[in-house]
């Protein structure tokens, strides 16, 4: 069914956003039954195959109390990611209903523009006549205008529509997966991943970059790592253009032995794949499987001469692997972003303001059991981020000062950021690098230095005179354009 400009004009934000704010209530009830399953299945006193089988449907029961807290997330996600969007797409009908009205044109259900104005009477004079002329031309180009805002308007809206209904339509199939999940908390992030890889999915499709069945294997974990660190669609649509690059090219990778590393203990894993001797050229120098252009602080170099890939020629790092943010479209400087903590209080400075930030996003402890996160939103066109106070260390979100940026996804109630290892920091909107701080220094350190300097990681503490003179010298603020692309 084909969505129309009358369409358009009746959706309701405040309706989906409702929806997405009941459905995320009920499922944090349910997550909130985690130790009563835990418990249920233990059974100490209930010995023998009946105890057993007891056990075993408990533990059903949990996993598929994990797949539905998966798919209420994902549906969470996108009903409150579609809500944002029409709320901004709203406002463009409505300048766009403005802009018709004001020169006497009026938009139909269709999209299709019409004249309601009254033919002029003959002109008086020749001076009259051109300003008629010169008004018709006005009218003109307002009418272009009008066309091509209607017609993105409608694109824009058959994108949310076919979006959000994707991720619908796969949670009424059960196609929605906890990706081995051990807790509901666990199935509630991987839930929201799981949504936005579908959203990404469909903007490719709807941008013509994918076509074919659901994207699946090496691509489809691509499309998920970038999802996890961060990585616009935009910069995924980019790097399809450049390089070509379709679910085809991934197969390269399949029967590869993938090799695994860990190494800043993190529990955020970097794929390798081993590649065959028997290989072809062709799909050796395949854009998936070729060396990243950008290899700093990515372990390629002295790799392939271990001797645990004997048998093999050369090691790879694929873009499906977590160094993908430091291949092709790595930045050339380690990115970074300042911390401090005042009266109690995480301060974040960005370095260089952040324009059109649409979201925000704090994980403590990425990748490990410890994980938590925090995230802020604001509707598009976004809002400029440079300082901003986020979170006590008495617990719970800094003061809200009426910025434009909300908590949508607030830490659990328990949860105690400062006994954190790390943070991880990246912004939704503006094309950006992620950022990451040592917890323990920010908090231990952030006395001993004046009001203006922030902890900015391996940098370390900074302030404006010294931002101003080392970006793009020796790193770069998150929202700084790299000057080696």
């Amino acid at each position: 069914m084909t969505t129309g400009y009358d369409d358009v004009r009746q959706w309701d934000a405040d309706a989906l956003d409702t929806s997405a704010t009941n459905l995320r209530g009920r499922r944090d009830k349910l997550i909130g039954l985690q130790d009563e399953l835990d418990d249920a299945r233990k059974l100490p006193d209930w010995h023998g195959p009946a105890g057993e089988r007891a056990r075993n449907s408990l533990g059903e029961t949990r996993n598929n109390a994990e797949i539905l807290i998966a798919e209420l997330s994902a549906v969470e996600r996108a009903m409150q990611t579609a809500s944002d969007d029409v709320s901004t797409l709203k406002s463009r009908v409505a300048n766009n209903d403005s802009l018709a009205g004001t020169y006497q044109f009026r938009i139909a259900a269709d999209g299709s523009i019409v004249d309601d104005k009254p033919a002029d009477p003959p002109p008086r004079s020749r001076v009259e006549a051109e300003d008629r002329a010169e008004a018709r031309q006005h009218r003109e180009t307002i009418r272009k205008q009008l066309e091509q805002e209607t017609k993105a308007i409608l694109a824009t809206a058959k994108n949310i529509d076919s979006a959000l209904a994707q991720v619908m339509r796969l949670a009424q199939e059960r196609k929605i997966g906890d990706h081995g999940a051990n807790t509901l908390a666990d199935a509630r992030k991987n839930g929201e991943i799981e949504a936005q890889v579908i959203e990404m999915e469909q903007a490719l499709r709807d941008a013509g970059l994918l076509t074919g069945p659901p994207a699946s294997g090496h691509y489809r974990q691509w499309l998920e790592n970038a999802v996890r660190r961060g990585v616009s669609v935009d910069t995924i649509k980019q790097m399809i253009t450049d390089h070509h690059i379709t679910p085809d090219d991934f197969r390269v990778l399949d029967g590869m032995e993938e090799i695994r590393e860990d190494e800043d203990g993190d529990g955020t894993f970097k794929s390798y794949f081993l590649m065959p001797t028997n290989i072809s050229g062709d799909d050796a120098r395949s854009p998936v499987a070729t060396r990243p252009r950008k290899t700093r602080d990515c372990p390629m170099a002295g790799i392939a001469s271990r001797s645990r890939v004997a048998g093999a020629v050369l090691l790879v790092a694929a873009l499906t692997t977590a160094c993908d943010t430091k291949a092709q479209f790595a930045p050339s400087l380690p990115p970074a972003a300042g911390f401090r903590v005042d009266d109690g209080v995480l301060k974040l400075w960005t370095g260089t303001p952040c324009d059109g930030v649409t979201g925000l996003r704090l994980i403590f402890d990425s990748g490990t059991a410890k994980s938590a996160e925090q995230e802020w939103t604001a509707p598009r066109p976004g809002v400029t981020v440079e300082h901003m106070d986020l979170l006590r260390t008495a617990g719970g979100s800094a003061p809200d000062t009426g910025d434009p940026l909300q908590v949508r996804q607030p830490l659990p109630a328990d949860y105690d950021w400062t006994t954190a290892a790390s943070v991880n920091f990246s912004v939704d909107g503006p094309v950006a690098n992620g950022a990451r701080v040592d917890v323990a220094q920010v908090l231990r350190e952030s006395a001993r230095h004046p009001s203006g300097s922030y902890l900015f990681g391996s940098r370390g503490w900074l302030d404006a005179s010294d931002v101003q003179r080392e970006n793009r010298r020796s790193f770069l603020t998150v929202c700084t354009p790299d000057p080696g692309r």
